[in-house]
């Protein structure tokens, strides 16, 4: 299982979704990779350093750190474009799961609710890394998208 971390983006907030001690204990119950957005634990006044030192592995960005993912943990739901930056996938429903005074609770988050439009993978399946990026760009501006 592969759980990625990421930074926080939502103003005034300083929290991080785990702490050094939380990936110590996350590897003794068998999690075999943790991956960590450099500088997620900075605004809790936790360092790279002691993320690496727990066992995680510290990469440059949010998309490296998502990468092939299993689970992500975040503190805040995931942002929409309108908010500044988009964390809500246009290919189908993006599930979060949100822990509040003890009760876990589903929620499924589809691109319709914030004005997306919806895409089918075969639509923005890879292809070069410029073309991957022109791609996501094009749809994180939410223009209309057509593979040539």
């Amino acid at each position: 299982m592969k759980i990625a971390i990421v930074k926080e983006r939502r103003p005034h907030e300083t929290r991080v979704a785990a702490t050094p001690e939380t990936v110590k204990k996350l590897k003794a119950l068998g999690v075999e990779e943790i991956v960590i957005e450099a500088g997620a634990g900075t605004a809790a006044s936790y360092t790279d350093q002691a993320y690496t030192d727990a066992g995680a592995m510290i990469v440059p960005d949010a998309a490296s750190a998502v990468s092939a993912a299993d689970i992500v943990f975040k503190i805040q739901r995931p942002m929409s474009a309108a908010e500044g930056l988009d964390e809500i996938s246009c290919a189908g429903d993006t599930y979060a799961w949100e822990l509040k005074d003890g009760v876990i609770t589903q929620k499924t988050l589809h691109p319709s609710q914030f004005d997306l439009s919806v895409y089918k993978l075969s639509q923005v399946a890879g292809g070069s890394p410029d073309e991957n990026a022109a791609t996501l760009t094009t749809l994180l501006m939410g223009m209309q998208f057509h593979r040539h």
